[in-house]
């Protein structure tokens, strides 16, 4: 729609999803190959580099200011 989305930090892509931290509102986001946005995840500072580890299904984000590691399966979105 080339409207902004967010100040993204980094990126995965997870099957025909991409999810995306939000730096400086600290959210994780979902998006669809349409260009459809969820928030995953919020209340959070500083959320970055998103990684994935496929056999887990699980994605792994640091939170900077707190100096810790967010771990999410994806299983437990659905």
């Amino acid at each position: 729609k080339g409207e902004p989305i967010a100040s993204f930090d980094g990126i995965v892509k997870v099957g025909d999803r991409y999810y995306a931290t939000d730096w400086p509102s600290g959210r994780l986001l979902s998006i669809s190959k349409t260009g459809e946005v969820k928030e995953v995840l919020t209340g959070f500072h500083h959320l970055a580099d998103p990684g994935y580890n496929p056999s887990r299904k699980t994605i792994v984000m640091p939170v900077m200011s707190d100096n810790r590691l967010i771990f999410l399966q994806l299983g437990a979105l659905r």
